[in-house]
This record gives structure tokens, C-alpha cells and sequence, in this order.
């Protein structure tokens, strides 16, 4: 496909011709008069050598046969048989009984138009030949140290322990292409925008057409589109979004006054709101709307890596460790030129460096506490840190030794600081470790919901404790409230007693990541002038090699 100068409007220069090439127009299923024939000829490759493998264990194992009675996978796909209404953008929902009883029958007749009809209307009553998908997107590093957009898609059900074997490239974009029209939330950005159309006219395709193999006609169905939260807000027109006061995509927290994000409790105003509303401007439609349940605001997963490690989590643990040396001068500040306060922090750093060494492990990025990188130069500042996710585990687990292991005087922010990080230690690992990476039953959803509510309770009361006091600490952030969101559904998914529930861990995008940067280093070797049609060629020869290998 092309983008002219007359698709980009308003625009004085003029615009490049661009062949943004993808397998099968953006989706290895290709529109009629595509050139797909030998990305076609490649899926269905895989699908009959390497995901011969797959079906048989998941049959086998009986997960295909549990996600097609799974109530959470008819709860998506009822998404595009809600009722919008355009000029308010307001979604109606159906009310669900708290006392319902699940059956096979009642689990379609909710989300089924037509009482009478109590199977899906392109599926029928089995899910059996339904592959869960998820749309990922993000940017690489490409030419020069620019950045180059990646697309790519990859099934919930993994095989393989590479990200080569898990997951599917759609395309790449170099930032040259789209960078300079970027026209705000609203308006969008046309480059990316016809992307995502044209991502989402052949993901309709694989969900209502299918792929024929000598197996079965399979069909992909895209449950969401996961991704950090700018790309998520970027592509989706959201006018709700962590940059702004209104925060959140899918729900009205922030819009008034008596609707405070902060607000962690069962009771909290924004609970009632989940949902209620589209974050789109009214009258308006994502570029996305073309993917069943595409137009609705669960369609954005949050990430499990990006709201917990790499965000709150994070923030947790820099305001531990300016507590520890700051107010409460846990750490001794040992003789220098230097700032009180910066010895204090090296003193953490070096306690902690000597914890990393008994245990064998290292950090990539924190090489040290201190002023600048816990952003914590004046005392009014909020601390907060830009180490990786990695890092902040490690981080998590070194203040766990420290705080659970010395015979401290009971004083009440430690009380509060030990609680929080063994509960968002035990539910990382209830995510990350479960027997399950997709689904909760009832035990999981009990104590998820348990641990991740006393976290967030933990962070709120350390922020009170210290605001009394005249501290800068413990600050709310955006991602604090998105991960409460994961803790209504689980208080709802015991609640209402659902058999299954989605594990937060289901959209992590870690490997995600790590295919990205795999494209990415495919564009950075081919000619700047042809990086998305090159970039194709060279992943179809690597995963052929890979499939190859593999037989």
C-alpha cells in the first residue's frame, strides 16, 4: 500500500511515496489482489509442520478444549455484540445477575443478540478451531539510533521458547515516514492510523474467513491490542491517557472531583464507572474498529511488565529507599565531602551491592543510589527511578532481606513497607509462576485479588503516613490506578464466582519486547530506503530457517 500526498491533509511539503509492504496486508492473511502467495504458502507452513505439535498438546492437555468453555473468552468475543450508542458514547451493557448460574448455554445467551440463538453466530457453539491472539506494537531502534514502528501479532497458546517460534511480525515502519505528522491524540497520526486500518481489515479477515490447513479451517481471534501505554493511547485516539488529568481509557477516574484516581478502596467512585464510556472523542471511531470488539475500551490490555516493574513497583521502591536514608536514617551516613544525603544513599547502595554479590546476582542500569537517579534532589521532589523491570525485582527482593530479616523496633512505615513488598512479591509470583499463565480459577482469584489490594493499600498509607509528616513521598502515578483495575476484575471475578478469569500476566508483552528488538536489528541491516519490505524478506528467510530446524 501507498500513502500520497493527498491522504496526509494539511501539509505544505511534500510527502514521500511509501511502500509500507506486510505480509498479507498487515496480517499473514491476505486481501484480494495482495501480494501474499508466499506468506500464505509460510503460515501455512507453520500451521502444518510446527503447529501440528501445538494443537495436539493443547488437545491434549485439554487447554483448546477449556478455552472454548471459557467464560472469559466469551466475555471478549461478546464485545461486538454490545449496544454503543453514537452521539453519547456511551456503552450499554446487559446486566449480569451476581447469583447466575454458569452453563454451557447461559454463557453465550448474555452476549448473543437474539435469545433464541445460543451459539455464536460465526463459530456456532465450539471455539475449539479459534486461535487467541493478541496485536502488539511498539518502536525499535533502527537506522542512526532512529526510531522504526513494529507491528506484530502472536497467539496466547505458546510453543516454543523463543520469541522467533511465539510470535509473527506484520510490518515496520521507519520513523521518517509517519514522525512529522503527528497531529496530537485526537487527530491521530494518518501514517499510523492507515496502518492500523489496514492491520485491522486483514485480522477481520482471519477472524470471520479463517485459514484453510489440511487440519481445519483455523480461525485468529484478537483479544486486544497490548503494548506500553503510550503506543496503546497513540493508535486508539484516546483522549483519556496518563499525560492528561481525565488518566484512564477505561474508566472516568479524574473527569470529576468526587472521582479521584488515587482512591484504592471497594468503594472507590471510579469502580462504577468501568466501562461506562468510550475514551475516544463522541461520534468518532478507533482505527482499530474493524477488529471484533476492536471500538471497545478493553480492547487496550494493560501490560503487566509496564504497570508493575517498571512502573509502581518502581516508585515503591525509590520511596523505600529515600525513607530508609532520609526521615527515618536507617542508613549511616558515613564520613565525606559530599551532601548528608548522598552518603546516606551510598551507604543503601553499598549494602545493597553486597547483598547482589552473596546472591550472585548483577542490575543493568542501577549502578548506584543517588540523587539524579532516584530523582530525588530536592525533598520536595517524588522519588522515582528509570531502571529496568529486571533491575526493580532485584530491587524488591534486597529490600525484602533488609526489612524481614533485621531485628528493627517496630515502627509503623516499616510495618507498612515490609507488607507491601512481600504482597506484590507473592502476587508477581502468583502472575509469573502459576500453573497457568492464562487464566485464574477461583483460589488464584482469591488471592490475587487479596495481595494486590494490600500493596496498593500499603503504597496509599505510606503516601498519607509521610504527607502528614511534610515528606515527598510514596507519590501516585497513573500506573497505580491501572493496576487497581486488575484487582476490580478479580474482586468481581470471585464476587460473581466465575470459574476462570483472565491471570494479569496473560498480556505481558516481555517477549514482545524481545521480538522487537529481533526485528529490529533485521531493519538496521538493510538499506535505509527499503527497511519495511526488506525487514519482511529477511524474517520470512529467518523463520523458514527456524520452522526448518525445528522439523
Amino acid at each position: 500500500m501507498e500513502y500520497c500526498t493527498h491522504d496526509i491533509p494539511k501539509k505544505k511539503t511534500k510527502q514521500p511515496s511509501i511502500e509500507v509492504t506486510t505480509p498479507g496486508a498487515c496480517c499473514p492473511l491476505a486481501g484480494a489482489g495482495s501480494k501474499s502467495g508466499v506468506v500464505d504458502d509460510v503460515l501455512k507452513t507453520y500451521v502444518d509442520s510446527c503447529a501440528t505439535a501445538a494443537v495436539k498438546q493443547a488437545w491434549n492437555s485439554g487447554r483448546m478444549a477449556r478455552w472454548s468453555k471459557d467464560k472469559v473468552a466469551v466475555d471478549q468475543l461478546g464485545q461486538v455484540h454490545q449496544k454503543r450508542s453514537s452521539n453519547k458514547g456511551e456503552i450499554q451493557q446487559k446486566a449480569v445477575p451476581e447469583e447466575e448460574v454458569e452453563t454451557d448455554e447461559s454463557q453465550w445467551y448474555q452476549y448473543t443478540p437474539n435469545a433464541a440463538n445460543l451459539g455464536h453466530g460465526q463459530f456456532g457453539d465450539s471455539l475449539e478451531m479459534c486461535v487467541p491472539c493478541l496485536l502488539h506494537g511498539d518502536e525499535g531502534v533502527g537506522h542512526r539510533r532512529k526510531p522504526v514502528m513494529q507491528m506484530l501479532w502472536g497467539p496466547l497458546l505458546r510453543v516454543g521458547l523463543g520469541a522467533i517460534h511465539r510470535l509473527f511480525f506484520i510490518t515496520c515502519c521507519p520513523h521518517k515516514y509517519y514522525s512529522k505528522y503527528n497531529q496530537g491524540t485526537a487527530a491521530g497520526n494518518p501514517v499510523l492510523d492507515r496502518l492500523m486500518v489496514e492491520c485491522g481489515r486483514s485480522a477481520a479477515r482471519a477472524y470471520y474467513t479463517g485459514i484453510e490447513t489440511s487440519h481445519g479451517r483455523f480461525h485468529l481471534v484478537f483479544l486486544g491490542l497490548a503494548g506500553d501505554h503510550p503506543f496503546q493511547v497513540k493508535v486508539s485516539h484516546s483522549l483519556r491517557s496518563h499525560l492528561r488529568v481525565d488518566i484512564c481509557p477505561w474508566c472516568e477516574a479524574n473527569i470529576r472531583e468526587d472521582v479521584p484516581f488515587e482512591d484504592f478502596s471497594l468503594g472507590a467512585t471510579w469502580r462504577q464507572t468501568v466501562f461506562q464510556s468510550v475514551p475516544w472523542a463522541p461520534g468518532t471511531q478507533p482505527p482499530m474498529v474493524l477488529i471484533p470488539g476492536g471500538d471497545h475500551p478493553g480492547f487496550l490490555k494493560w501490560d503487566l511488565m509496564h504497570m508493575i516493574p517498571h512502573g509502581c513497583a518502581r516508585n515503591f521502591c525509590a520511596s523505600i529507599t529515600c525513607m530508609l536514608c532520609g526521615p527515618m536514617q536507617m542508613f549511616a551516613a558515613p564520613p565525606g565531602p559530599d551532601k548528608k544525603k548522598e552518603r546516606c544513599l551510598d551507604a543503601a547502595y553499598e549494602h545493597f551491592g553486597a547483598w547482589l554479590a552473596c546472591t550472585g546476582q548483577s542490575v543493568r542500569d542501577l549502578k548506584e543510589f543517588s540523587p539524579e537517579n532516584l530523582q530525588w534532589i530536592n525533598n520536595r521532589d517524588f522519588p522515582d527511578s528509570n531502571c529496568k523491570a529486571a533491575d526493580t525485582t532485584l530491587w524488591v527482593k534486597w529490600l525484602l532481606d533488609f526489612l524481614g530479616t533485621m531485628p528493627w523496633e517496630w515502627q509503623e512505615p516499616l510495618d507498612h513497607a515490609y507488607e507491601g513488598l512481600l504482597a506484590l512479591d507473592q502476587f508477581l509470583r502468583l502472575c509469573y509462576d502459576g500453573n497457568d499463565r492464562l487464566f485464574f480459577g477461583p483460589e488464584q482469584q482469591q488471592a490475587g485479588s487479596e495481595k494486590l489490594l494490600r500493596f496498593l493499600r500499603a503504597y496509599e498509607s505510606l503516601a498519607f503516613y509521610w504527607f502528614q509528616r511534610g515528606w515527598c513521598l510514596f507519590g501516585f502515578t497513573p500506573k497505580c490506578h491501572f493496576s487497581a483495575h486488575w484487582h476490580e476484575e478479580l474482586f468481581n471475578a470471585v464476587r460473581l464466582k466465575k470459574k476462570w478469569a483472565w491471570n494479569p500476566g496473560a498480556f505481558s508483552t516481555p517477549m514482545m519486547e524481545d521480538f522487537v528488538g529481533l526485528c529490529s536489528r533485521m531493519s538496521r541491516s538493510v538499506h535505509a530506503g527499503t527497511v519495511p519490505i526488506s525487514t519482511i524478506r529477511k524474517y520470512l528467510v529467518e523463520v523458514l530457517r527456524h520452522w526448518a530446524d525445528a522439523e
